[in-house]
């Protein structure tokens, strides 16, 4: 390099605020400027034509930056670019590298390196990012807790789906299971499991938590029957009727409402049962007005018809919106990209692998792992739960056993169920 293009180089480079080295292809700093020195916390003269291994080597702390030089030297052609951690008297310091061949330096192909101090930005970026995932997290609270205000039946079941999705992936890691997630992929799915059920927003009550077939319809039935006792007693004590059809009316009813209690509670009810039932409903008698009124409403005949659970078919259609609200609540959430699988991992749940789920009648490969996991946990967690006013409880092998039918019938994954049985997380509670 000839002299005076050389000084102009070097004047240059000393009045540059980023920090500048020149290399030549031997590996030896030619150039060092004063803000070099300073980001490295460096006397010049300690750096200036030594060789970079004599500087540096024995600094294990900065392996990344040395290798990343060395990287530059060995393969000029690749330009490098990167963020390096530093570490020097002053602390730890984040640093911007660049660089770039210098054809004919020194009589070799030489390199110069730039380097800027970026710990303060990424400091900035780091708390800003915190403070994100703080709102975020405090927003899935608060969701969390407007859910489970909203009925005492359901308090603790997204906590408990958390807890042991949280447990599960911990099991799969300290199994090394292929399976495992990286910290990202953990805290997009635990966010998952928290916002899964806020579509229940939706839902009422009067669904959400039915107890019973009836619920409270089954008071409107016994004030209904004792309003008729009452009627047919005055209709006997006119005259109307004799005492004897008295008797036998308030006899059937008893017998009816007998009948009734049971259908009301029990788990299942027969095609004998449900033919009864519409019997029943062309029952009539006469009101006060001397009309003829139907003993049980169509709506309670409907009720008393469900074969199983205590859900009508309109019912149960508005419990399993639930996962569509889910889903349009969160795509208006703007997630950050390490979350933008939440929307669809949380609205899924309820999806089975042979395409019988809902809402979408996902089937297969349609549905990732992730979905895999918070389904066998919510069937799990629900069947489990003690605190349910409309099932009773079962115990967790009951569970199990359910969930392995379940998995025959191709509805949940049968190696992910394998793997749940063998973590039994469920016993941390």
């Amino acid at each position: 390099m000839e002299s005076i293009e050389g000084n102009m180089i070097e004047r240059i480079i000393q009045d540059m605020d980023e920090g500048v080295m020149l290399i030549d292809g031997k590996g030896v700093v030619r150039i060092m400027n004063p803000a070099a020195s300073e980001i490295l916390d460096k006397p010049m003269e300690e750096v200036v034509e030594r060789s970079l291994a004599e500087v540096f080597l024995d600094e294990d702390e900065n392996d990344q930056f040395f290798q990343t030089v060395m990287d530059a030297i060995y393969d000029p052609d690749n330009r490098q670019d990167s963020l390096v951690p530093y570490i020097s008297q002053s602390g730890m310091r984040t640093l911007h590298m660049s660089s770039a061949v210098l054809n004919g330096f020194y009589e070799n192909k030489g390199l110069i390196i730039t380097f800027s101090d970026l710990t303060e930005i990424t400091e900035l970026k780091i708390k800003h990012t915190e403070q994100i995932m703080e709102m975020m997290n405090s927003m899935v609270r608060a969701f969390v807790t407007a859910v489970d205000a909203r009925s005492p039946y359901n308090v603790n079941h997204t906590r408990n789906m958390i807890s042991m999705g949280y447990d599960f992936l911990l099991w799969l890691k300290e199994t090394d299971n292929p399976l495992q997630f990286d910290k990202e992929k953990r805290d997009a799915f635990l966010m998952s499991i928290a916002l899964h059920d806020i579509g229940k927003l939706s839902v009422p009550l009067s669904v959400m938590d039915k107890p019973t077939r009836l619920a409270w319809h089954l008071d409107y039935i016994k004030q209904r029957f004792m309003k008729v006792n009452l009627l047919e007693r005055i209709s006997c004590l006119e005259g109307k009727m004799t005492a004897e059809e008295y008797e036998e009316g308030c006899a059937f009813r008893k017998e009816t409402l007998d009948y009734i209690e049971k259908l009301n509670t029990c788990g299942y009810c027969s095609p004998e049962d449900i033919e009864r039932v519409r019997e029943l409903g062309s029952v009539k008698y006469l009101d006060e007005k001397g009309d003829r009124e139907p003993l049980l409403t169509e709506k309670e005949v409907e009720m008393l018809s469900i074969v199983k659970g205590t859900l009508t078919d309109k019912e149960r259609e508005q419990m399993q919106n639930h996962v569509v609200v889910t889903s349009n609540i969160l795509n208006e959430i703007s997630f950050p990209e390490c979350f933008n699988m939440v929307p669809k991992w949380a609205g899924q749940h309820h999806e089975y692998l042979n395409g019988k789920g809902y809402p979408a009648g996902l089937s297969g490969d349609q549905i990732c792992t992730e979905v895999r996991i918070i389904t066998i946990l919510d069937i799990f967690e629900a069947i489990t739960s003690r605190d349910r006013p409309y099932k009773k409880f079962v115990s967790p092998e009951q569970a199990l056993s359910i969930l392995d039918k379940m998995a025959d019938e191709g509805s949940v994954d049968r190696e992910l169920l394998e793997l749940f049985k063998e973590s039994r997380v469920w016993e941390n509670e």
